[in-house]
């Protein structure tokens, strides 16, 4: 068993994230490899992609599980916690099932639009924020997503890919 250094939590052996807060409990061994020549004077870098398909399919990850949710926003999706019929508006994923209110997320934290083929999200005056990438996201202005952003609604944290 590993305690975490942060919040004292006894972790299973192996894991690197304490499975309560996150944090880094373990090191992972990074090998390199030496490339070739031609690789090497490669200068050609893909560029994050920030327009989302047709089909407006949105892959969510939620940090701690292993089985992602698949979005598909057309328009706009709120993410949030249920409560007060908020679950059974359309468009909106309830965030309960992550542990959502004890990781501080609002009721209608923030909301996911498309438009012109691109993603935003935007901060619905929650009581803690919104982060991609761990800048703070103003409230009520649009953020221009991109392929494998991090998003932080209060402490839960979400990966987003599409594209």
């Amino acid at each position: 068993m590993y305690k975490c250094p942060e919040c004292g939590c006894e972790n299973r052996e192996g894991v690197f994230f304490c499975e309560r807060c996150g944090f880094t409990i373990g090191t992972t061994p990074v090998l390199t490899s030496v490339l070739s020549d031609n690789l090497r004077k490669s200068t050609a870098f893909p560029s994050k992609i920030s327009h989302v398909g047709s089909t407006g399919e949105v892959t969510m990850y939620v940090h701690g599980n292993a089985k992602p949710m698949t979005l598909r926003v057309e328009n706009e999706i709120v993410l949030g916690r249920a409560g007060n019929g908020t679950s059974r508006l359309r468009d909106f994923v309830d965030l309960d099932k992550f542990r959502a209110s004890e990781l501080g997320v609002s009721r209608r934290h923030a909301v996911i639009c498309r438009q012109d083929g691109e993603l935003y999200i935007r901060d619905l005056n929650s009581t803690n924020h919104t982060f991609v990438n761990g800048m703070r996201v103003p409230e009520d202005r649009d953020f221009l997503l991109q392929a494998g952003d991090e998003i932080a609604l209060g402490k839960l944290i979400l990966k987003v890919y599409f594209g």
